[in-house]
């Protein structure tokens, strides 16, 4: 599994001499398979950072370590210097997660789905409605806000669901495969966020690219 970086500019370099996320021997064994096998590594504020390999190589399960959708097999992982395995429910707190598929419903418009998870996370109905409205226009889904899901291109729906992700306005997010996600998604997300973002993608070779 290989890194990459890319430096951000502006005031999220300066927010905290915390790491984002740091990681220490971090390990995954499921029966005889090792996936992932003793990772060091730390993420700084601002940051974008990339996991890049073939199938198989523990992007995936480093992810799902990190944003607490798997148990840590082995090593410390610390969000902004929060325990990842003592205290899992600070750390959701901290962050948004965009996985391989979609997380939204099929059966509402977009605009219904912002709403919807923005009122189980808390947010007040008006609250919710000014989130939705925002971050729809964020990502250019607002011509599409109101027409069901069956309508929209698979871009579009990868796009409102990264949207769902920063509802909460995480300082960081992780986003899975994120290989339908243009340039343009991917400076939107960053600029709500002011940790920084890692994505875990395919190695271009093994990708046939």
């Amino acid at each position: 599994m290989n890194e990459t970086r890319t430096a951000s500019t502006g005031r999220a370099q300066d927010r905290s001499t915390i790491p984002a996320v740091s990681i220490r021997g971090l390990r995954k064994s499921f029966g005889d398979f090792t996936a992932v096998d003793g990772i060091d590594l730390d993420i700084r504020p601002g940051e974008v950072f990339g996991l890049l390999g073939p199938n198989g190589a523990g992007k995936t399960t480093t992810i799902n370590m990190l944003s607490t959708l798997l148990t840590i097999g082995g090593g410390v992982a610390e969000i902004f210097g929060v325990d990842v395995a003592r205290n899992p429910h600070r750390v959701r707190q901290r962050i948004g997660v965009t996985g391989q598929y979609a997380s939204v419903d099929e059966k509402l418009t977009g605009r219904e789905n912002l709403r919807l998870i923005a009122r189980l996370q808390g947010l007040s109905r008006s609250a919710a409605q000014s989130i939705a409205a925002e971050l729809l226009d964020e990502f250019g889904l607002e011509k599409a806000a109101d027409k069901p899901l069956s309508t929209f291109s698979g871009g579009m729906r990868r796009r409102l669901d990264l949207a769902v992700s920063l509802i909460s306005r995480p300082p960081l997010i992780f986003l899975d495969e994120p290989n339908m996600l243009k340039g343009d998604t991917y400076r939107a997300s960053y600029l709500q966020c002011t940790g920084g973002v890692i994505a875990s993608k395919q190695h271009p070779r093994s990708a046939g690219v």
